[in-house]
Formats: C-alpha cells, structure tokens, sequence
C-alpha cells in the first residue's frame, strides 16, 4: 500500500530509551558546528563535553532500565556515531569499534549502564528496611504468571552483572563503600580487597602513631608544678588558668603564714602580760585575804576580854 508501519515498544525500557535518543540527539546537533567540526578544539576537550552534556542526557535513568538486545544495540549505535563525529573519521576510514573506543578512552554504552545499576544497588542494599526500594527488591509477587518466558526483570539484570563482574558475596560487600566503588569500576575483587586492607593498616599505624604523640605530651609538661595536678591537653587554656591560679594561691598562703608567725608572737606576749597580771591579782587577793582573816581574829578576841 505504500506505507512504512513501524512498530511502537510496547513493554519494558523501549520507550524511555527512544525518548531518550531524541533527547541527547538534539544536545549533539546543537554543539555540532560550535564545537565538534572544529578542529582548534583537542579531542580531549570534546571528549570531556560529550561526556558533561550528551551522556547525562542519554543515560538518564538508566539506572532501572531493563534492557533487551535490540534496546541495548540502539544505544550502542548512538554513542558509536557520535563518537565517530568527534573524531571526523566517517565509514571510508574502516575504523574498527574497538580503535574508535582506544582514540576515544570511552567504553561501550553497555557498561555505563551496567556502572549506573551497581552503583544504585549499593545505595538501595545501605538504606533502611523500612524504605521502599529495598522492600521492591527483596519482595515478591504471589500468583501465577502467563504461559511463555517470563518478562526480564531488574533483579535479573542485576545479576547478569553481577556474573560478569565475578563477584560473590556481594551483599556484604555493598556495606563498605569504597570496596563497592571498585566493584562498580570493574575491578578485580581481590585486588580491590587487598588496597583497602592496605589503606585500613595505613589508618590504623597512623592513628597509633597519633595517639603516641598525644601520650607523649600528657607526659611532658602538663602537670602542674605547684599541686601536682594533671591535665589531658592545653586546649581552651584551662591548664595555664590553673597553673597561675595555683601559683597565686601559693604565694598568698605563704605571706599568712608569715603573718600568722607575727601574730603568734604578739599572743603570746598578751598572753604572758596577761598571765603576769593575773599572778599580781592573785597576789593581792591572796594578801587581803589574809589581813582579813587577821582583822578577824583581832575582833574575835577583844569580844573575848569585854565579856
């Protein structure tokens, strides 16, 4: 009949990804003249633009996509024609992909991808039990499904890098951070574990060597020399407050104790004034005592003689 039908995605990421491709086609197209048919500009500099303002572009989301062949391949043609571009070699050329990707320093597409999903399942393993991403993927679905193959899922992709990457155990590996960042990067995983042993030895001598250091100075000189007193550290100056404090301390109980000698001695002479006048009182009162007892006497004997 004359008419070009052309079948639309029903399912999966078929959609979002042709949206996609529109997307960053139109980013491309409008650096075109600007920047990627100059050849002032180093293929460096392009380079690090397509990767800043095309690929967030295309990749958006890529995240939980869950790719079939033909979705992946769409993709892969892309990045390999703007690649091509930049460089300014066209099919005469006869550049293989694998020489575009070495010029370039890129990888495939493929592997962006695969980096984007790693990356979330770690965040998604970290979070809480009670968030929802981590209830989605540890979840299931009661029921049975259609007749045929079942529909791929993201836990399935999940795995197949998982599988490619050879890792195992990679649950407990997703809790350390940096261990999981070379997972995503594509390392081996023994190499990976043997840098971060490294660095945590690394930590763990120079924290040591810290607290050696800091041993060493409570040691030395924070110590009051007046009292005796010790102190962890000189911050906020409470050591040298209590040092002078001390010495002032010091001085002041010195000059009453010399003050404290003088008085004693001006007691003691009172006291012997004192002790002095007492005896001269004792003294008289012991002689008028006696006069009295003599006048006493003299009246009881003349009362003798009138009787």
């Amino acid at each position: 009949m004359g008419v070009r039908m052309r079948s639309e995605p029903s399912s999966g990421a078929g959609a979002e990804v042709a949206i996609r491709i529109a997307k960053a086609v139109k980013v491309f197209r409008a650096l075109y003249h600007p920047l990627w048919k100059r050849r002032q500009v180093s293929v460096e500099t392009k380079i690090g633009i397509y990767r800043a303002a095309v690929l967030p572009v295309l990749l958006y989301g890529a995240e939980v996509w869950v790719l079939s062949v033909k979705e992946s391949t769409r993709l892969e043609v892309f990045h390999r024609k703007c690649l091509r571009v930049i460089l300014g070699i066209t099919k005469r050329d006869h550049w293989r992909n694998e020489r575009v990707l070495e010029e370039t320093g890129m990888c495939d597409v493929g592997e962006l991808v695969t980096r984007s999903r790693l990356r979330w399942l770690g965040h998604v393993v970290r979070m809480g039990e009670d968030r929802l991403p981590p209830q989605m993927l540890y979840g299931s679905l009661d029921g049975r499904g259609k007749v045929g193959r079942p529909v791929g899922r993201w836990k399935d992709m999940i795995e197949g890098d998982l599988r490619k990457r050879e890792v195992i155990g990679w649950y407990d590996l997703a809790q350390d951070r940096k261990l999981w960042r070379s997972v995503v990067a594509g390392e081996r995983i023994d190499a990976a574990v043997k840098r971060r042993r490294k660095g945590m030895q690394l930590e763990s001598r120079q924290k040591q060597e810290d607290s050696k250091e800091e041993d060493g100075a409570k040691s030395e000189g924070l110590t009051c020399p007046t009292c005796g007193r010790r102190f962890k550290g000189r911050k906020g100056g409470g050591f040298q407050r209590h040092v002078d404090v001390c010495h002032g301390a010091g001085s002041n109980c010195s000059g009453s104790q010399d003050g404290d000698g003088g008085g004693s001695s001006s007691s003691s002479t009172s006291s012997t004034s004192s002790s002095g006048s007492s005896s001269s009182s004792s003294r008289s009162s012991s002689s008028s005592s006696s006069s009295s007892s003599s006048s006493s006497s003299s009246s009881s004997s003349s009362s003798t003689t009138s009787s």
